[in-house]
């Protein structure tokens, strides 16, 4: 048994949520306190603070004009890597307890989950940014966390000075909706301070635009190291920002295994091809119009592929639709396929009804070929199919798997040739 890429693949996340184990939203605070904070071993310096402060730069640009006395250049704030490193204190803290402003009364209490501080040359405080984390909308269940845990901290900062602005991130794993909406909407920040909604997933494939999303920070950070835009960091910091990213998209959760879900010792749950759509239509139809127009781009690159090889006399494109996942594959048509069987052969694509699949995103999973990493396979690509590439950084799943996450908002013009290559990589996999 050949070990080693069991080890190249090993993610941390991962590993804690084996058995009962589990990574709640105190230890995600952590992790995000230990990716933003300049001092911290991950070897991305002020780069990943950078990052995450961009989606608001333009609303940093405003606080700049309005507040006299910060010191915010707007040359600088042109270019945030360089910014971010005007403030040589930057303090990070966890779990910070706000209190109600009453004298008079025990006052009530508050915990922000992330604050971070920063100070200018002169120790001055010039910047407070705060940060509600939720892993699971499902956790979002006080109308009245927000606002009080805003005005419990604006009340506290104005002791100090009024001028000093706050920007409030509420950070969700997708973009707020129904109770967290209602939520985020109610909370009214005071003066010229700032609230934002971030996400743990990625937004906008197509977006070239950055992204208030930790996983595009995290992206961004590897695409920069590749590029020479930064400074390469440690093997570790790379490792663990892509076990990140792929927790992330997971749902916080350990992967589901790649091959066919088995129930019992035997049988799969195979479904016939209308049910599976129905139950799709049903249960997440916001994907349901995407999730028909990628089967179509599969199925006829995949056939493309057969009939250019000249192999339609040996094999036949068909499908096995169960509860997790549609998967294709060709059939032998000189041999019998036991649809029951643990994994196809010949299966080259899946797309996943469970997994990471939602009503905001689609799983897919393509094979490699034997010795094609994800790195030889980007290699393999051109220009602009490669940049499309480094934009959404897809997922090894595996030797020889690559995963894509598509979202529903995606431009498949934008896409298509990504897609179109990861098929035929896969169909060559398969078949050859």
């Amino acid at each position: 048994m050949d070990i080693t890429q069991d080890v190249l693949h090993m993610n941390i996340f991962e590993i804690f949520c084996d058995g009962k184990g589990r990574i709640n939203e105190t230890n995600m605070s952590s992790i995000l306190n230990f990716l933003l904070d300049p001092v911290r071993p991950h070897g991305y310096g002020y780069a990943s603070l950078a990052r995450f402060l961009r989606p608001i730069q333009e609303q940093l640009q405003t606080l700049n004009r309005s507040h006299e006395g910060l010191v915010w250049p707007t040359s600088s704030l042109m270019d945030m890597d360089k910014w971010v490193k005007r403030f040589p204190r930057v303090e990070l803290s966890l779990e910070e307890d706000v209190y109600e402003p009453q004298e008079d009364t025990k006052p009530r209490k508050r915990i922000l989950d992330n604050v971070i501080r920063f100070y200018d040359a002169q120790q001055r405080l010039g910047l407070v940014v705060a940060i509600e984390n939720k892993i699971t909308l499902a956790s979002v269940t006080d109308p009245m966390q927000l606002s009080e845990e805003y005005d419990f901290l604006r009340a506290a900062i104005d002791k100090a000075n009024k001028a000093i602005p706050i920007v409030f991130v509420f950070l969700t794993p997708e973009p707020v909706s129904n109770a967290s909406q209602t939520i985020f909407n109610d909370l009214v920040v005071k003066g010229r301070d700032i609230k934002v909604n971030y996400c743990w997933k990625n937004l906008l494939i197509e977006s070239s635009q950055p992204q208030p999303s930790i996983t595009w920070v995290a992206k961004s950070l590897l695409a920069a190291e590749r590029s020479g835009e930064i400074n390469p960091a440690s093997s570790h910091g790379d490792l663990f920002l892509r076990s990140m990213i792929k927790f992330i998209a997971n749902d916080f959760q350990q992967e589901s295994v790649l091959e066919e879900d088995v129930l019992g010792t035997n049988g799969m749950s195979v479904r016939a091809i209308d049910e599976f759509w129905s139950k799709w239509t049903h249960e997440k139809p916001g994907t349901y119009p995407l999730a028909c127009e990628l089967f179509e781009l599969i199925r006829t690159t995949l056939l493309q592929h057969c009939e250019q090889t000249n192999l339609t006399h040996v094999y036949q494109l068909d499908f096995r639709p169960t509860t997790t996942r549609l998967a294709c594959f060709y059939r032998p048509l000189t041999q019998d396929v036991d649809l029951q069987q643990k994994k196809l052969p010949n299966r080259p694509v899946a797309i996943f009804f469970a997994g990471a699949t939602s009503n905001q995103r689609i799983q897919l999973q393509f094979e490699r070929r034997d010795g094609v990493s994800l790195e030889a396979f980007r290699r393999s690509l051109d220009g602009p199919t490669r940049e499309v590439f480094d934009e959404i950084q897809p997922d090894e799943s595996g030797a020889n798997y690559t995963t894509i996450h598509v979202p529903k908002s995606v431009n498949m013009g934008h896409i298509k040739s990504l897609l179109q290559a990861a098929i035929q990589e896969a169909a060559q996999a398969a078949i050859g």
